[in-house]
């Protein structure tokens, strides 16, 4: 099985959002944990300049007209194909409106199933826990990362945006 850790890297008007970095962040302490690389994942139309700066062992970049403007049709698309061929540990995604929309769509395309409101990632020997939190923050709740792999929609906090820079 693959280790690695793929990170869907959010962007608008030509900005990496900040919530990818943080993303990034917590990829890095999973994949050290598990024995993988950090992977961003980096859709867009000329947005190849985006992957500079991010803290990733190696970014995918997949250029497209259609990729130009967010649209969760083609997201998931390219995703599913990525996800399909390589089989990663984990996907990370924000827990914004992109986020959910496209990891929705990807565990009802692949089947995967979806950790949400995730706080904090870990891996101790191979083996990947969450903590997320329920009832709006009131509750935190910890388990093993479903395998082969997992979606995962991150909430900003525990790590810091400044982590996911090169």
């Amino acid at each position: 099985m693959n280790r690695d850790v793929l990170v869907l890297v959010e962007h608008v008007q030509g900005q990496v959002s900040e919530i990818s970095y943080v993303l990034l962040a917590a990829a890095r302490g999973l994949a050290a944990g598990s024995g993988g690389d950090v992977v961003g994942v980096l859709l867009g139309s000329d947005a190849a300049s985006l992957a500079v700066g991010l803290a990733a062992d190696r970014v995918l970049y997949v250029d497209h007209p259609a990729l130009a403007e967010f649209t969760s049709e083609a997201y998931t698309a390219v995703l599913a194909g990525l996800v399909g061929d390589q089989t990663p540990r984990a996907v990370l995604f924000g827990d914004t409106s992109i986020g959910a929309d496209v990891a929705g769509g990807l565990s009802a395309r692949l089947d995967l199933p979806v950790v949400s409101s995730c706080k904090t990632l870990r891996a101790d020997a191979g083996a990947a826990t969450y903590t997320a939190q329920i009832c709006g923050g009131k509750i935190m709740v910890e388990g093993p990362l479903p395998e082969p792999t997992a979606l995962v929609l991150m909430i900003p906090g525990a790590y810091a945006a400044e982590e996911g820079h090169a």
